[in-house]
């Protein structure tokens, strides 16, 4: 096992509203929404802040059992010897992380529902990637 280049030194919470409706249907799951900000430390480039927005909101007319919103902000380092664009590490890695201390939270908040345990889905972030398949073109001569 190695050390990520990529180190969170702290985080902070900073915000949690969220609201069950034990009336709900289990099987209707809320639709996850994500917003990040991500700030490079000018006077230190090896410093990193960001900021993950997450919100769950039932989908029209399928109310599901748990909506709401959680932000939190951390900080990060890379390391010195990292020979790769840090830019694109936190990015992908930044959120991530992040986003299992809110998984985490939003699991042990709804451990004692009446529907069970939310674990949130695994995701990835950063920029969007065309993942289907394309046809291959072959060259035919006339």
């Amino acid at each position: 096992m190695l050390n990520s280049p990529l180190q969170l030194e702290t985080y902070w919470i900073t915000n949690i509203q969220y609201k069950m409706d034990p009336g709900a249907n289990p099987e209707n799951r809320p639709e996850l929404g994500s917003d990040i900000k991500i700030w490079k430390n000018e006077e230190d480039p090896s410093w990193w802040c960001v900021l993950l927005k997450l919100s769950f909101k039932s989908k029209p007319k399928k109310p599901s059992t748990f909506s709401g919103s959680f932000e939190i902000v951390g900080y990060f380092q890379v390391v010195e010897d990292y020979s790769f664009e840090p830019q694109t590490l936190v990015e992908f890695n930044g959120p991530a992380v992040l986003y299992g201390i809110i998984r985490d939270h939003i699991s042990n908040l709804t451990s004692n529902s009446p529907h069970g345990r939310i674990v949130l889905p695994t995701v990835m972030f950063g920029k969007k990637q065309d993942n289907t398949k394309k046809k291959s073109r072959k060259k035919t001569s006339p």
